[in-house]
């Protein structure tokens, strides 16, 4: 440790020589120019009216979110095979009931993987900028409107699917056990 000390002290407190330019046969590297600034997080509309329009953006979280999305979809589906009535063998009349959110749910996973490969096979041919193309702000448009409904209908089955009716025998039951048999 005193060794390490007296060698710095003798190098000049603790700093490196410079070291000498480079030789004569040794080639230079050209320097890069500085990289472009980018206002941080800087989000822009598109016009309604132009065929495209070029904003700086960062990418990140679409892949989490078709994940979440499929997660959801794996929870409702657990939550199925949770109640009595899929144990009893009507499984016809749990996806008769939820057959709407069942739909949705696979529609709206699919509006937003598509949308977001299309919007990543557009920055994978340029990265420095965004093109919001007409297409590209319709398939927006449908995947925010599923969106709002998918919300509605994950949550109203949700609180459907706490109802004590689907998790024990009952009259309801027995009724629409002999309605989907007869």
């Amino acid at each position: 440790m005193l060794a390490g000390a007296a060698l710095a002290a003798r190098l000049g407190g603790g700093s490196r020589p410079t070291p000498p330019g480079p030789a004569a046969n040794e080639k230079r590297r050209p320097e890069r120019p500085p990289p472009r600034a980018v206002p941080p997080a800087a989000h822009f509309r598109p016009r309604l009216g132009g065929r495209a329009v070029a904003v700086e953006t960062e990418d990140g979280g679409r892949s989490i979110q078709d994940i979440a999305i499929l997660f959801n979809v794996i929870i409702i589906f657990l939550m199925f095979f949770n109640t009595f009535v899929f144990q009893a063998g009507l499984v016809n009349l749990l996806f008769h009931k939820f057959k709407g959110t069942i739909l949705l749910s696979a529609a709206y996973l699919a509006l937003s993987i598509s949308f977001h490969v299309w919007v990543m096979n557009l920055r994978w041919r340029d990265s420095s900028r965004f093109v919001w193309t007409e297409g590209l702000q319709t398939l927006f448009v449908f995947q925010r409107l599923a969106a709002v409904l998918y919300c509605y209908f994950y949550k109203r089955t949700a609180v459907h699917l706490g109802d004590p009716l689907f998790y024990q025998d009952s009259l309801w039951l027995r009724k629409e056990f002999a309605h989907f048999r007869g």
